[in-house]
């Protein structure tokens, strides 16, 4: 039914339609000319959409794998990762704080991320996470999702649990745009971040800001993403409550052989981090050029 109903309003229309998932993407080109955000590394083969005028994609490694499965070489394109522009923004002195940070031997910041689907296994091991945090003297600052709602949960949960307010900030957000908003100016304090290996993914390989994947990995995009910044150094992963239960004592422990200095290195100055820019340059043109 939304196929039908999208179809019947796109169709003849002479314009660029951005979309930033491959069901709508798959939904749309036949009927105009679909500009395709993928922004994650993996590139799954449901994530593969031929017919789309463009696909933008951050590395040519994800560029190979839709090529493989049917997508035109002319309508792929490699922008560099595709980092939320106000993160970019912020970025280098981001790393350089940081990175002074981790060679010392201050506590941590710790950003811990929740996807808008708030799977229970996640919602488990980052409440872990932070408990076991407070415990070793870290502090968190907490993305449940977007919604008051979520937030005051949050909080509940993290209350019960006896974790001091003074050791965590639940970060309550409007919506994506506000979340990411807050995520930039909270960017340049964060030391280490815990979230699924999905599209935060890239602020791990192209930030310096080393990662804590949250498993079991959830849809088809996470495997293939934590795989890749697992092979570059810059993410480790949460396997179980009980490794979430002692992230407190893994980082004191990375901290002081200086495993959370390498992966910061790890992940910085390997990859174009302006993807976004890029894309939006490629459309800007199409579009006034037609």
């Amino acid at each position: 039914m939304l196929g039908h109903n999208l179809r019947e309003r796109f169709a003849g229309y002479n314009g660029v339609c951005l979309v930033d998932h491959p069901l709508l993407a798959h939904i749309l080109a036949p009927v105009c000319r679909v500009a395709y955000i993928h922004g994650e590394i993996a590139a799954p083969g449901v994530s593969a959409v031929p017919d789309a005028w463009r696909t933008f994609v951050p590395l040519e490694a994800t560029r190979q794998k839709l090529l493989a499965v049917g997508c035109e070489p002319s309508a792929v394109v490699v922008t560099g990762l595709l980092v939320e522009p106000d993160l970019v923004a912020a970025a280098e002195a981001s790393y350089q704080g940081r990175l002074l940070r981790l060679e010392s031997h201050r506590p941590l910041v710790v950003g811990l991320f929740l996807s808008g689907a708030r799977p229970r296994p996640h919602v488990a091991r980052l409440t872990a996470c932070v408990e076991s945090l407070a415990k070793s003297g870290h502090r968190s600052f907490v993305f449940s999702g977007p919604g008051a709602s979520c937030a005051a949960e949050m909080r509940s949960e993290l209350g019960r649990r006896g974790v001091p307010d003074d050791a965590v900030h639940v970060v309550s957000a409007r919506g994506r745009n506000d979340e990411t908003r807050r995520t930039a100016e909270l960017l340049p304090s964060l030391d280490v971040m815990v979230a699924a290996a999905h599209e935060r993914t890239n602020w791990a390989v192209g930030l310096g800001l080393p990662m804590f994947a949250l498993l079991p990995h959830i849809g088809p995009f996470a495997r293939e993403n934590f795989d890749f910044a697992a092979a570059q150094g810059v993410c480790l992963p949460l396997a179980t409550q009980r490794d979430a239960a002692a992230l407190g004592s893994a980082l004191d422990a990375l901290h002081r052989d200086g495993g959370l200095a390498s992966m910061s290195r790890a992940g910085w100055g390997r990859y174009a981090i302006n993807g976004a820019a890029n894309a939006a340059r490629e459309v800007l043109s199409a579009a006034t050029s037609r």
